[in-house]
């Protein structure tokens, strides 16, 4: 592999002392991978002590806390790793799943060949009991160009892809920023409609996952309320409504936020926000 594609893998610890040593060991052979950076994040368990014990095993791997060893959250904590990072490109792992041996195959071929690019997504599967779950994939189902990803993102028109597999220069963060901590969750799906929107992001590998989301009873329910998805979609819609996006991406945007005050006869809140329809 070309010394040119260097990447960090940033990666958030929170209790995760059960799986941490597996992500580590699932990343620490690749050759593209030049650091691993473990950012423990005031976890309740003995994860701090494993992290550093993996620090003091492997040379590429190195320790971070947030001051005094708060916890701050998952976006905080890569926030902090990308501050950190030393490497050109910028990897994500969560501490309790795992990267595939070809994990940055397709995406070091789109980087070093269309040199334009920002970001490169690829597929993630599911593991779980430690056997790959068959046929699921979380992936865009078909390349979309660059300038066409934000409105399929927005309509979700192909699909999504994962925090776990993207990855991106570290220079896009000084372009769109970085992940929004006063987001409880959808973090992720914000910073990338901004990065959709205002950077190059091209499919690497969609057919098979470069990547494993790992199912276990500490994170089998993810779900996301309606008034964390208000919050989410809110400041999606402020951060658009200062930009040149097509009207008709907006609305769908502003439709999602008024879909969810109407379920919830939340009509007050619709009656305040009307003016946003004109982008007002």
């Amino acid at each position: 592999m070309s010394q040119s594609f260097s990447v960090s893998v940033i990666i958030p610890v929170y209790n995760a002392a059960n799986y941490v040593v597996s992500a580590v060991n699932s990343v620490i052979q690749l050759v593209e991978v030049k650091e691993i950076i473990l950012v423990e994040d005031g976890s309740p368990d003995h994860a701090l002590s494993i992290c550093k014990e993996l620090e003091a095993k492997f040379e590429k791997v190195r320790v971070y806390q947030h001051p005094d060893g708060l916890n701050e959250g998952a976006g905080a904590s890569r926030n902090l790793g990308v501050k950190k990072a030393t490497c050109e490109f910028i990897a994500f792992l969560d501490a309790d799943d795992l990267y595939l041996p070809n994990h940055f195959d397709k995406a070091a071929q789109v980087f070093l060949s269309q040199p334009d690019t920002d970001g490169v997504y690829g597929a993630a599967g599911f593991i779980e009991n430690d056997k790959v779950i068959p046929n699921k994939l979380y992936t865009i189902r078909k390349p979309v160009q660059p300038d066409d990803l934000f409105a399929a993102l927005v309509r979700g028109t192909y699909g999504h892809f994962t925090t776990i597999g993207i990855t991106l220069r570290r220079s896009v963060f000084e372009k769109v920023g970085y992940f929004n901590t006063a987001l409880r969750l959808g973090q992720d799906a914000d910073l990338w409609l901004r990065l959709a929107y205002h950077c190059k992001l091209r499919a690497g590998e969609l057919a098979a996952p470069i990547a494993l989301i790992r199912r276990h009873p500490e994170n089998r329910v993810r779900s996301i309320d309606d008034k964390v998805r208000i919050v989410g979609l809110q400041t999606s819609i402020s951060y658009f409504k200062r930009q040149d996006v097509a009207f008709n991406d907006y609305l769908v945007l502003v439709a999602k936020l008024f879909k969810i005050y109407f379920k919830h006869k939340m009509f007050a809140s619709m009656l305040r926000d009307l003016p946003l329809l004109l982008k007002i």
